[in-house]
């Protein structure tokens, strides 16, 4: 009987293995696994043994360990460097879909603000209205307003700020103003306002110090489309419509940036959400 009756072709064995032959002789030639029988034309041939290696070696691969550590683990590894090379790699794992589960977060969260921005600007709603707002904790960060509303929004200060926290933004950038009053004549009066750059966190915030909690509650709400230099007039138009409807408004503000510089250069894309906390309702 022929010495290879019983075996296969490198051709024969790559089909069965599902990889090419060009993989299998570079298996080879890094000593990862070896034909059991070579003719004297240079013919290679390997047991079905031999080719259940390759899957092996491709369930390994695919946990994203190395050839040269696929070697060392079929070959030479004890149970010790076994059990620390899956508790390094599930270390490894487990940072990844940390990583991709925050990325997933930010993915959707913007994707939800391109949804709001383009229903609003394509029904032109830009109508005063009510919104029950939950408590969340955000992250914030004091800053000085003088009107370049792109600068601010994109301020790199504050991305800094998050970076040196160990933590990642998500959401809306908004800003808090103490006093919707103030905040519209420092405006007129083109003085500069403080005010808090707030923000969702991806991971919880270690210094409570950082911490800013939006109160839950109803507010007056209004969509102003386009660009920033008619934010006043919207200011003016909700602040009219809380008054004729007789609620009684808080002095806060927070204007939301749904669609800004982060998303278009185009000005007229903009979609800026401008929200007051009422107090109560004049009965």
């Amino acid at each position: 009987m022929d010495k290879v009756d019983n075996l296969y072709s490198i051709g024969q064995a790559a089909r069965k293995a599902k990889i090419s032959t060009r993989t299998l002789r570079h298996y080879e030639s890094i000593e990862l696994i070896k034909p059991d029988y070579v003719k004297e034309n240079g013919y290679r041939y390997y047991s079905s043994d031999t080719i259940m290696m390759v899957s092996i070696i491709k369930y390994l691969q695919f946990m994203e360990f190395s050839l040269e550590e696929i070697k060392e683990f079929i070959y030479n590894a004890n149970y010790q460097e076994i059990s620390e090379s899956f508790t390094t790699l599930t270390q490894k794992t487990e940072e990844e879909i940390s990583h991709l589960n925050d990325r997933l977060m930010i993915v959707k969260d913007w994707h939800n603000l391109i949804m709001e921005g383009s229903s609003a600007l394509l029904i032109e709603n830009n109508k005063p209205s009510i919104k029950y707002i939950s408590e969340k904790e955000l992250i914030k960060y004091e800053m000085t307003f003088t009107y370049n509303y792109e600068e601010a929004i994109l301020d790199l200060d504050f991305s800094n700020f998050v970076k040196d926290q160990n933590n990642k933004i998500t959401g809306p950038v908004m800003f808090y103003f103490n006093s919707y009053k103030q905040r519209i004549k420092q405006e007129k009066q083109n003085k500069p306002i403080d005010f808090l750059y707030i923000q969702s966190a991806v991971d919880p915030i270690i210094d409570k110090s950082t911490c800013f909690y939006l109160p839950q509650g109803f507010y007056v709400s209004l969509y102003h489309l386009g660009d920033y230099k008619g934010l006043m007039k919207s200011y003016e138009k909700l602040i009219d419509w809380a008054n004729s409807n007789k609620f009684v408004l808080g002095n806060s503000v927070i204007e939301r940036f749904v669609i800004d510089t982060w998303t278009f250069r185009n000005k007229n894309q903009y979609v800026t959400e401008i929200l007051i906390p009422i107090d109560n309702k004049l009965k």
